[in-house]
């Protein structure tokens, strides 16, 4: 039986940091409807597309509804009541909400197109974005007991009220020192900075239009370091940060020695709550044009994060119960190596870098089969490491307060 006193502090603190974000997140809610509904009766005085800011609102409505769950579960805590544990028939839930999710592919597809997406598209949005994410984490945690409802949605509320922003401000303030840098050695290089304030100038007439940026791109697309540099940042310096921050909530629980089981559940909750907020962001800015197939493509970005840090959370667990460092290299180092090799391949999404592409895709051929090689073997990965896991004996005691269990 756990002792009380164990489990207030952790409650508590779920408690107010749930209620913070309930309430940051309704404001934020409000705000974007409000400028969303402003755009629509006065489109001149607002330069944002009305859809792109209902769809923030819709996001905002979804990191609250997450939120919901965390202020209920710690109160029954803080009351000394029961907390249920996942539901077992999570699996079958999820696949039935595939299907689900392939309609609301296709219906969103031919709502992007009407002249009332901006009120059709966002909530068809999120089902497209939830359901992949949900089965995923359901086929990993398959069989395993790895804690109550509480820790669950605790890890959810946390990766997308305190993981994603502080990534977010992280890869500003180092892109931010990498654009001073490059500044600074452009002054020696004045061809190649008359090269870039033309490509600026142009992106600040036509936007981010794929076809303008791809011819403006020529000039530079040859230069090793624009290469080189694009390759490290996206490749190396992003992977590292991401995989180091994205088990964030996590580390909260390094002093109850969960097993590994938990911890690699633990870490694709974390993943899949890193994805849900990053890939609603993104498609909530797509054109209408490129929203299907940027919905499907990131599907396979959230199998990313999912897997890598699921293999992070359990190298975590496996660290902190069983004092084995080496496995948490392995994963931390795997996990990185996963997330360059789908930065790199994924490189063939920015005009310029694409070589020859594929009709309708604009992706080589090469790039295409590489994307799919690694996303079966992520899946690969999620299937094997659930099937050792499920399987494995419970000799490593669970949360000696179980205050999140």
């Amino acid at each position: 039986m756990p002792h009380p006193d164990r489990l207030r502090t952790p409650s508590i603190l779920l408690l107010i940091a749930a209620g913070l974000g309930v309430q940051v997140s309704f404001a934020g809610a409000l705000l974007f409807f409000g400028l969303g509904i402003a755009s629509l009766i006065n489109p001149l005085e607002f330069s944002a597309y009305p859809q792109e800011l209902i769809g923030l609102g819709w996001t905002a409505l979804v990191t609250l509804a997450v939120q919901l769950p965390v202020l209920v579960f710690a109160s029954r805590r803080l009351n000394q009541r029961p907390i249920p544990e996942w539901p077992a028939n999570g699996l079958k839930l999820a696949s039935i909400g595939l299907a689900v999710w392939a309609v609301a592919l296709i219906a969103g597809a031919w709502a992007a197109e009407q002249p009332y997406a901006w009120l059709a598209l966002p909530p068809l949005q999120v089902l497209v974005v939830v359901l992949p994410l949900w089965w995923l984490v359901e086929v990993g945690r398959r069989g395993i007991r790895a804690g109550s409802q509480q820790r669950t949605w605790s890890l959810l509320g946390v990766s997308l009220a305190v993981t994603v922003p502080l990534t977010l401000i992280l890869e500003i303030v180092i892109f931010g020192i990498l654009i001073i840098l490059l500044s600074a050695w452009l002054l020696g290089q004045p061809d190649t900075a008359r090269q870039l304030r033309e490509l600026v100038q142009q992106l600040q007439i036509y936007g981010p239009d794929p076809q303008i940026l791809e011819r403006a791109l020529q000039p530079l697309q040859n230069q090793a370091w624009l290469r080189g540099g694009v390759l490290i940042s996206l490749a190396g310096i992003v992977p590292l940060f991401e995989e180091l921050l994205k088990p964030l909530a996590l580390w909260g629980m390094a002093r109850w020695r969960l097993r590994p089981a938990e911890g690699f559940v633990a870490g694709l909750t974390c993943g899949a709550g890193f994805a849900l907020l990053e890939t609603l962001t993104a498609l909530t800015s797509s054109p209408a044009e490129a929203w299907q197939m940027l919905a499907v493509q990131r599907v396979g970005t959230g199998l990313l994060h999912i897997v890598t840090t699921g293999l992070v959370g359990w190298g975590l667990a496996t660290a902190w119960s069983r004092q084995r460092y080496l496995a948490l290299a392995f994963a931390f180092l795997s996990a990185v190596g996963l997330h360059a090799a789908w930065n790199t391949a994924g490189l063939g999404f920015l005009p310029g870098f694409s070589g020859q592409p594929i009709p309708g895709l604009n992706l080589a051929a090469a790039q295409v089969i590489s994307l799919l090689v690694l996303m079966g073997v992520m899946l690969t990965i999620l299937f094997v490491m659930n099937r050792r896991l499920a399987g494995a004996p419970a000799e490593i005691p669970a949360m000696p307060a179980e205050s999140l269990q």
